[in-house]
């Protein structure tokens, strides 16, 4: 019988490589003498193809027949198989191959016919066979056997097929192919779809459209029927808040805890409103955690309000999954019942906290009692503030500890393996920068400069901050877009410290201004008495609160002189219980020479009220001398009670000078802020709050506003014992009571409001657009949390009501209590008494002589950055991302599923290389897994997530960018390598990936 004459193959071709029986290896020695090939198949990969490129295009006709193996399908179904099976493949040729190099031929034998592919849909089909019509010999040939046609099936797998040419198998095997070719569909078409699309030249504009889709999806979670379909909350959200929703969910579904962090007055109550209706949904018990000033939110009988509709949607449900709790609660002891916190650590399944950065504090009896409460049963955990940092990341450090526990490599998929060294260096790295900066503040205003929460690969994790810049801009291509006031220019309202405590500043001045300060505060620093070795962490720690006494003594006496005079009071009061538990004969002595002074005391101290329940308040009812830890005979107690009995001394003085010289009417900073209530147009006739630190100075403007016959003028603090709902109510009633209640409120009105800090969150106050800040703004977060109160977002309908909705945006005015002559003289004591540098910014609408703007509005422009925020690069590339999609809604969808590895090129205006985007694998069930993006400069620079804005100003592409590609495929392999082997793989080792699992180019770009 003939056999193929130039070449004795095999009969059996088991894929065996070193007795050259390999499917492959015979298809290349068979192939030059075909004229036909027929190949039936369960599986198509055009690797295989590919595999005998040159070879296959010199066979005139190629038919190809396949169908699935598993059961009669439709023709779309095998159809959609089909060209899964091409996708894959030819991603998978990428990866070998960049350049897709013998594709294009595939292409074209598709288009004109040189390939025609069928499908066969009537029965399963698990047949496997290549028959092949020779040419220039009556002899064809045949290859039967279980190799589909596909690159494992030609020379990977152990496979078992039988070559032959003997003509009746042959001719019968023809007889069949052709009789199943007859009854098959064709779908040629179909799959020179799918092979067009992976040769398609993509444009620049194409790429990067397609790297920020990637780069900005998998941060949220997917909207589902019943939150478009069903929710109560859902509907009423802006994008914005709906996007931080989803994000919150995806972020705490990953890690365990959620930041919500916007800035002041953008609405996270809604996002946790939608939180909490999406855990009800669920089943789930919700422990609430909210500031006592903030509860009315938390129970708002509003009717559009979202708390007030989910009550009424879940009624029974709401009441048996959701408690509400004040912080407060968990602060005193047995506030809570043991059954209840028992439920609370072993059945609540989430924990949402307003206002968290309230247990910060690792050591306050409220975080103490919330870190047992986490470590019951897993939860869940929202964090929402707009101020996560108050003083130091260690702020955010301890926040998280909430929910990561002692677990110090909780976040090595991040590759970090070591929490706490983690933020130590992020400390270390603001402290350097804090001081090469003149004129930051502080660490706080460090870590905004730098946009630490938004750019830091752990804190972008956990974190959701956006930026009132964002949301007015991106809520602008909403149909629907929030409504804001516009802020005015800031104004100065200028006093004299020295015409408030008249001769007595000199004395007070010289308090401070020394290298061994003239009040020595020996009561907090015992230690320092010691007999003896003393011990250096108790000399550090007793430094340190000395430190704090005098700067908050300092703050006080720019406040008012009543809360400098309350703390000097409070001082004395400690120091004489100290005295008279060590040294009770000296005690009696003192208080027989002082008795006047000390009945004074104690008149002032009942009229003041102090409540331990307080949320702020006097921060010395905090700072008790500490107790001498060893016996009294261990220290010079003589030398101690000598040191602390010329302090008390000197507070007597101080204070006996107070009582005999200050009053209200010379009290310049009082009678200017009288002057402006009555003279002021605004002030005069508006709405207005006050906002001191100290309740002191709160309740003495109270008073004294009262005294000067001003009408509907009421105070709020923490330790008042009053109503403060219906406060709030009185005070803005149209954006807090219901339509029953509003008639009977707008009746009892307050138009000037004074208040602590206490009513800095979480409230709305619209009802008003006049801030005065009494203070100065020693911390610039407290600035904008007061500003929020009144300049958030606005409710149309309200603002209807209240006859402010017209053509020109809703004002909102702040003023500034300063004093100008003393300003750079009390910036250099507070340097001196807390070693830090602080700036008062021109965002407080300083003028000449103290600060000379260039421009008339250069202070507004400055608290509008302050308060706006800038937009991080995320958000920019938010809002590039939500311009192409409303511009190119076709594109858009097209990219959604486009191809792997889309690749073009442009032309650089001044950096060339190039740019891959890269998903990495997820590291836990549920996780879309991580995006980055990556550019390697021409001479081997290479960028990573810390240069984002930088990769992004090159890559970034308009719909006219043309495409241009200079480097040969071997040159880009090589950058590509390069990256990989650089930055890839690292990340892939930093998060450990699980085992088997690559990352994915998404897409490409070379800048020529």
């Amino acid at each position: 019988m003939p056999t193929v004459s130039h070449h004795k193959l095999p009969t059996l071709l088991d894929n065996d490589p070193e007795g050259g029986r390999t499917l492959l290896e015979s298809l290349r020695v068979l192939l030059p003498q075909a004229q036909a090939w027929n190949i039936a198949t369960g599986y198509f990969d055009v690797r295989a193809l590919l595999a005998l490129d040159k070879l296959w295009q010199e066979v005139p006709a190629i038919r190809l027949v396949m169908g699935d193996e598993t059961t009669r399908q439709t023709k779309q179904i095998l159809v959609a198989a089909l060209q899964r099976q091409l996708e894959e493949t030819i991603e998978a040729a990428k990866e070998q191959d960049d350049a897709l190099s013998g594709l294009d031929a595939v292409r074209h034998a598709l288009q004109n016919g040189h390939i025609q592919v069928r499908v066969f849909k009537e029965r399963k089909f698990h047949a496997k066979a290549h028959h092949f019509i020779a040419r220039n010999s009556p002899v064809n040939f045949a290859i039967v056997g279980s190799s589909n046609f596909t690159l494992p099936g030609l020379k990977e797998n152990i496979e078992l097929n039988l070559f032959t040419s003997a003509k009746e198998h042959v001719d019968a095997l023809e007889q069949w192919f052709e009789e199943v070719w007859r009854r098959s569909e064709d779908v040629s078409d179909e799959a020179l779809k799918v092979v067009e699309r992976h040769l398609h030249p993509f444009s620049p504009f194409q790429v990067w459209a397609k790297a920020l889709m990637a780069y900005l999806e998998g941060q949220e979670s997917p909207i589902d029927h019943w939150e478009e379909r069903e929710s109560v909350v859902f509907p009423l959200l802006s994008q914005y808040q709906k996007d931080g929703y989803r994000q919150a969910r995806a972020i705490a579904d990953r890690w365990g805890g959620a930041f919500l962090c916007d800035g002041v007055g953008l609405g996270k109550t809604f996002i946790g409103a939608m939180l909490l209706e999406y855990h009800l949904h669920r089943g789930d018990r919700i422990l609430i955690l909210v500031p006592k000033s903030a509860r009315s939110v938390w129970e708002s009988r509003r009717p559009n309000d979202p708390v007030y509709l989910l009550r009424q949607r879940y009624r029974r449900a709401f009441r048996e999954q959701v408690e509400i709790r004040n912080h407060t609660d968990l602060g005193r002891e047995g506030a809570i019942a043991e059954d209840d916190l028992h439920y609370y650590r072993e059945f609540v399944d989430v924990i949402l906290i307003d206002e968290a950065h309230h247990f910060r504090t690792p050591t306050a009896n409220r975080s103490k009692l919330l870190y047992q409460l986490c470590q019951g049963n897993r939860k869940k955990l929202y964090f929402l503030t707009a101020t996560p940092v108050n003083n130091s990341l260690d702020d955010l450090y301890h926040l998280i500890r909430f929910f990561t526990g002692d677990k110090q490599d909780y976040f090595k998929t991040l590759g970090i393996q070591n929490l706490r060294r983690y933020f130590t260096e992020i400390e270390r790295e603001l402290e350097q920068y804090y001081l090469s900066q003149q004129g930051v503040a502080d660490l706080q205003e460090a870590a905004q400069e730098k946009d630490i929460l938004r750019s830091d690969r752990l804190l972008r994790a956990l974190v959701i901050q956006r930026s009132r810049a964002y949301v007015k801009e991106s809520e602008q291509l909403s149909a629907n877009a929030p409504l804001f006031p516009q802020r005015e220019k800031p104004q100065v309202i200028p006093y004299s410290l020295k015409k408030v405590y008249a001769s007595l500043y000199t004395q007070l001045q010289s308090a401070f201004d020394r290298d061994e300060p003239l009040l020595s505060l020996a009561v907090y620093n015992p230690e320092r008495f010691r007999k003896g070795k003393q011990d250096t962490v108790l000399l550090n720690r007793d430094r340190q609160i000395v430190g704090l006494i005098r700067t908050l003594l300092l703050k006080r006496l720019e406040s008012s002189y009543k809360a400098f005079e309350a703390s000097l009071e409070d001082l004395l009061r400690k120091m004489a219980a100290f005295v008279s538990q060590y040294a009770p004969d000296l005690w009696e002595q003192w208080r027989t020479q002082h008795q006047s002074l000390w009945e004074t005391l104690e008149q002032h101290r009942r009229e003041r009220q102090d409540d331990t329940d307080a949320e702020e308040g006097n921060e010395f009812d905090d700072l008790n001398p500490p107790a001498l830890d060893a016996s009294p005979d261990d220290y010079d107690l003589d030398a101690l009670m000598q040191a602390v009995e010329f302090d008390m001394n000197l507070l007597a003085r101080m204070l006996q000078g107070i009582y005999r010289n200050l009053s209200p009417q010379n009290d310049d900073k009082l009678q200017q802020l009288l002057h402006r209530l009555r003279a002021d147009p605004q002030l005069s006739a508006q709405k207005v709050v006050v906002f001191t630190e100290f309740r002191d100075t709160a309740r003495y403007l109270w008073r004294e506003l009262q005294a000067q016959g001003f009408q509907d003028v009421e105070e709020l603090d923490s330790t008042r014992n009053i109503d403060r709902e219906v406060v709030i109510k009185r005070f803005a009633p149209y954006y807090n009571c219901t339509p029953d209640e509003l008639p009977r409120y707008l009746q009892q009105p307050i138009r000037i409001l004074i208040s602590t800090d206490v009513l800095s969150e979480g409230l709305n106050l619209q009802d008003c657009n006049i801030i005065i800040n009494y203070d100065l703004h020693w911390n610039p977060v407290r600035l904008m949390q007061r500003i929020g109160r009144v300049d958030r977002r606005l409710n149309p309908d309200i603002e209807q009501q209240l006859g402010r909705l017209g053509n020109s945006p809703l004002k909102v005015y702040v003023y500034n209590f300063l004093p100008p002559d003393e300003l750079e003289e009390l910036l250099r004591l507070y340097q001196r008494v807390t070693g830090k540098l602080l700036r008062i910014s021109r965002t407080l609408g300083i003028e000449a002589p103290v600060l000379a703007p260039d421009e008339e509005y250069e202070a507004l422009r400055l608290l509008n950055e302050k308060y706006e925020g800038q937009r991080s690069v995320d958000e920019q590339l938010h809002l590039e991302l939500e311009r192409l999609r409303r511009d190119y809604p076709q594109m858009m969808r097209e990219l959604e599923n486009a191809p792997k590895r889309m690749f073009s090129g442009k032309q650089g205006e001044t950096i060339k290389g190039l740019f891959c985007c890269y998903r990495f694998p997820p590291v836990r069930e549920g996780d879309p897994g991580e995006t980055r993006w990556y550019f390697r400069t021409a001479n081997g620079e290479l960028w990573e997530s810390d240069r984002l804005h930088n990769i992004a100003d090159v890559i970034r592409s308009a719909p006219e960018t043309p495409r241009l590609t200079q480097a040969t495929p071997e040159q880009l392999a090589e950058w590509r390598k390069d990256i990989e082997r650089r930055a890839v793989q690292r990340h892939m080792r930093n998060i450990q990936a699980p085992q088997g699992t690559k990352p994915t180019l998404i897409c490409w770009m070379e800048v020529s």
